[in-house]
């Protein structure tokens, strides 16, 4: 009896590509995310002719790794990315991606972040896509250049195993569908009203009816976000840096004062670098290097005498017995 094949895509490039972590069959991601004000990456993969969560898709059974995000639902989705045979690199992406949805305040498609990958003997890579600083303007309310969704396509198109447009759709369902808002998202919605309800579109988005801000347990919905990644998972993510849905972007952005222009989102690009590595108790610590925050602290305290086991146990970075 001939085995039922997971959705993985196929491609002729070789395969290369810290609060997020997941772990699955020898790949290890760990990917840390942040947020901006506001909410061409082509492959050469083929159609492979249905979805990862379509019912032709079979069901991976046991033990099939551990995902931790800082949103329930967001990590949910990462789990149901390997129930369905994805592996580690799939399920951040698709956590990130989630992320943007259900806590946008910490993860938004207008942010970026720093990943942390390894698989089996080959060395750690680290991809870096920090929010990019837009040239200077006389923008009145300076917005950076959207990274998340570059960065993440990136890092997973390297080290992942299916169509990046399939990740996409859980986060489409959840900003059509409605989301519930948390206590971490109300409280960080009430810390920036003044200047977040300034823009017409985000006090759509993130107030009541009567225009106070969206409180913990209320229902929070986003159709125009939910076109936008809808859009994405049709055209790609090149279209949002060299395409009409980039065009919009900016447009959009402009008119509250973010002075972005459709070059400065081309140029913008994601940086793989080697992991900063640290030996330590006969272990070898991989931290993400410059210019991702963190890294270098983590490493020097490390490097200084920090117990192996005490990193091992609290998730610190990816660590090695030599």
């Amino acid at each position: 009896m001939e085995t039922p094949h997971v959705a993985h895509r196929r491609t002729n490039a070789p395969c290369h590509p810290a609060k997020r972590a997941v772990r699955r069959a020898g790949l290890r991601s760990a990917c840390a995310l942040t947020a901006a004000t506001l909410l061409a990456g082509c492959s050469d993969v083929a159609h492979i002719g249905h979805s990862l969560f379509g019912k032709t898709t079979p069901i991976v059974t046991g033990y099939i790794g551990t995902v931790v995000a800082d949103e329930p639902r967001a990590a949910l989705v990462g789990r149901d990315v390997l129930v369905h045979g994805g592996n580690a690199a799939d399920a951040a992406a698709a956590v990130g991606m989630a992320l943007s949805v259900t806590l946008p305040s910490r993860a938004s498609l207008g942010g970026g972040g720093a990943c942390l990958v390894s698989r089996g003997r080959e060395a750690p890579q680290a991809f870096v896509f920090l929010p990019a600083a837009a040239p200077a303007t006389q923008a009145s309310r300076q917005a950076a250049i959207p990274m998340t969704p570059r960065g993440l396509f990136t890092m997973q198109l390297r080290y992942g195993t299916v169509e990046f447009g399939d990740l996409l759709g859980p986060s489409v369902r959840l900003a059509r569908s409605g989301t519930t808002v948390s206590r971490v998202l109300a409280q960080d919605i009430a810390a920036v009203q003044t200047p977040l309800f300034a823009d017409d579109a985000a006090r759509t988005v993130f107030s009541r009816p009567d225009g106070s801000p969206l409180q913990n347990g209320d229902a929070m919905v986003q159709p125009q976000l939910a076109s936008f990644l809808e859009r994405m998972t049709n055209l790609g993510v090149g279209d949002l840096y060299n395409g009409a849905l980039g065009a919009i972007f900016v447009d959009g952005a402009n008119k509250a004062g973010g002075g972005l222009s459709t070059a400065s989102m081309r140029a913008a690009m994601p940086m793989q670098l080697a992991a900063l590595q640290v030996e330590q108790d006969g272990y070898t610590a991989s931290f993400l290097p410059p210019p991702a925050d963190g890294g270098l602290g983590a490493a020097a305290a490390f490097h200084s005498g920090a117990s192996a086991r005490v990193w091992l146990r609290h998730g610190g970075a990816k660590i090695v017995r030599a």
